[in-house]
């Protein structure tokens, strides 16, 4: 190739990761790196002067330059970040700041293509090497920001419709979801279950997270003596269809059995009456 005869380094990035192609431009159009720096890890496998752990770079973004040893990960994002903020570098090296920074890192890198799934033009020559723990601590964060932010709309949104009056309530119907879609999922004879139900946990989190945006909206109206009626109520059923579809469409990317989603919605109306006073 003959830009690797012209450049000296290169920053390697996934091309079937939405979040690794949209990160790596960022650091393009802000002057972190030139744009002959940024290669993907597709291109760069068929370059034989490029010296990098190629299973090491599948979960770890590589910044490989020639005559020094290849930086992985944390190291390779902060020297990046380096080449225009010093002081920034600096300070990620302290010893708590780097730990904490290799943590999310890995918590991110591992479930990058749960967060951002796509089809891969290439055969997913770059998905990271599956990780249990770091897919059960994914999981269980997304469990604890849906039980935080859906138990803080239902209880202060929708309370005169709920049953039970509990916060815990909340992180029950999570994991009862959780259960039950791996149960369809064992029924239908699915493989990979781990991954879906990372996509099942994250899409909990996206409803929550937009839960989380509707009830700031609601307050204010209220705040401005706005007579809300069933606003609460429309926003959270659309939320649950929006996220139906969202499911629908990340089941079809990984090419599993739609009778997921249907067994989604049959979770949702075999729960909602135990849940809501109708």
């Amino acid at each position: 190739m003959k830009t690797a005869e012209l450049n000296t380094e290169y920053l390697l990035y996934d091309e079937d990761c939405p979040l690794c192609a949209w990160y790596t431009r960022v650091f393009v159009k802000f002057g972190f790196i030139q744009g002959q720096t940024r290669m993907s890890y597709q291109e760069a496998i068929k370059e034989d002067q490029l010296l990098f752990d190629r299973e090491r770079a599948k979960s770890e973004i590589a910044f490989v330059a020639k005559g020094k040893d290849t930086l992985y990960g944390v190291d390779s994002m902060i020297n990046v970040i380096g080449k225009k903020w010093t002081t920034l570098s600096f300070i990620c090296r302290f010893f708590a700041i780097y730990w904490i920074l290799q943590l999310l890192y890995r918590f991110i890198s591992f479930n990058r293509k749960i967060i951002a799934p796509t089809v891969c033009g290439s055969a997913c020559s770059c998905t990271p090497q599956f990780n249990l723990f770091w897919r059960i601590a994914f999981i269980a964060f997304c469990g604890l920001m849906t039980y935080i932010l859906v138990g803080s709309y239902f209880n202060n949104e929708l309370s005169t419709f709920l049953k039970y009056d509990h916060f815990s309530f909340e992180f029950a119907l999570f994991l009862g979801q959780l259960v039950f879609q791996a149960l369809a999922f064992k029924l239908l004879k699915q493989k990979d279950l781990f991954t879906y139900l990372g996509h099942v946990a994250f899409l909990s989190l996206l409803g929550a997270i937009a839960l989380g945006g509707a009830e700031v909206v609601l307050t204010v109206l209220e705040s401005f003596n706005v007579e809300l009626g069933l606003l609460p109520s429309f926003i959270f059923g659309a939320v649950v269809a929006l996220m139906l579809v969202e499911h629908s469409r990340r089941v079809k990317l990984l090419g599993m059995s739609a009778w997921l989603t249907v067994s989604l919605v049959v979770f949702r109306i075999i729960i909602y009456p135990f849940v809501f006073i109708y």
